[in-house]
């Protein structure tokens, strides 16, 4: 004996089980509404950004004053700030206002310092990894380190060829 259960679909769902995509979006499409949480919903590319001055969004900043952090209630202390607290004698209210927190480490998800390599005067954009250096610029540098036996700084002075190729002074 063998049960089979079937759940209705929607009104105007898709009503087949394979998975298409464009019927999907089509019927999803015609069910948003674009002015909803205008500023904050980008209908173009489905992203939403929540103001965190708004009563409506439940996310807001970290509780200390001088801590940029999103956390995901309101008037409570990220993660950090709070492991910071623990250790403090301060008051929770005194804390919140005086604190002033330095990251020795990235919060999940978040980024807290640039690569410090700097060519032609541009710093480069990519998130620190290692050594002050973004993934990239460690990888490369530790290869170039294995041949030449060279250092961060003297690294940080190779220049690229006309042909893309590195080359290092020194080496």
């Amino acid at each position: 004996m063998s049960l089979e259960l079937r759940v209705p679909a929607p009104a105007g769902a898709p009503d087949h089980i394979a998975w298409d995509t464009g019927a999907w979006s089509a019927w999803l499409q015609d069910r948003i509404d674009p002015g909803w949480r205008a500023g904050e919903w980008d209908i173009r590319h489905w992203l939403f950004t929540g103001d965190l001055d708004d009563p409506r969004t439940s996310s807001s900043t970290c509780r200390t004053r001088h801590c940029d952090l999103i956390v995901n209630s309101r008037n409570i202390f990220c993660s950090l700030c709070a492991e910071h607290l623990k250790d403090s004698d301060l008051e929770t209210d005194e804390f919140a206002v005086t604190h002033q927190p330095v990251r020795e480490r990235s919060a999940r998800g978040m980024v807290t310092a640039r690569c410090s390599i700097t060519r032609g005067g541009v710093q480069c954009v990519r998130p620190r990894h290692c050594k002050g250096m973004c993934c990239t610029h460690y990888n490369a540098w530790k290869y170039h380190a294995a041949m030449c036996r060279v250092g961060v700084s003297g690294w940080a002075s190779v220049t690229v060829c006309q042909t893309g190729a590195l080359s290092l002074v020194g080496c």
